[in-house]
């Protein structure tokens, strides 16, 4: 029992660090574009990112995997859980609401690694914070604090 709840969250994990992977510059374009003004959205564009270079496309990408990973991890792990107690055979609104409750205790413990992720992308066009690149996520982490 406690082997099958460990595979399940090592599979939920592995399917985390392949998503966060795969759809990183999604999510860069997303926070840049909810952070910017209109005007600027059109620097967001791919040759903006080729000037830049490719690996800016995955700028926070560790943050992202701080993030993603455990939390889907837990996420699978707590549901897993939840089915083994309700039981497997399960109406479509309990498995709904096991679903969600799941998802929301997952969230709860790894929203601070959102907020890091969010500040990490924001702030890596930041003159301040990207001459520090080897303290960045400190420097994130203590802006998150003095705000």
């Amino acid at each position: 029992k406690q082997w099958y709840q460990r595979r399940v969250a090592v599979g939920g994990a592995c399917s985390g660090v392949v998503c966060t992977v795969v759809f990183q510059p999604l999510d860069l374009l997303k926070t840049k574009l909810q952070t910017q003004s209109l005007l600027q959205i059109r620097d967001l564009s791919l040759k903006h990112v080729k000037l830049k270079n490719v690996q800016y496309a995955w700028t926070g990408l560790s943050a992202s995997l701080w993030r993603t990973v455990p939390g889907v991890a837990l996420y699978f792990y707590i549901l897993d859980g939840f089915r083994s107690y309700f039981g497997y055979n399960l109406t479509t609104p309990t498995a709904l609401m096991l679903g969600a409750s799941s998802r929301t205790i997952a969230s709860a413990f790894v929203q601070p690694f959102s907020l890091v992720k969010t500040r990490f992308e924001v702030s890596q066009s930041s003159s301040h914070l990207t001459s520090h690149k080897s303290n960045l996520a400190i420097l994130v982490l203590f802006s998150i604090t003095k705000d």
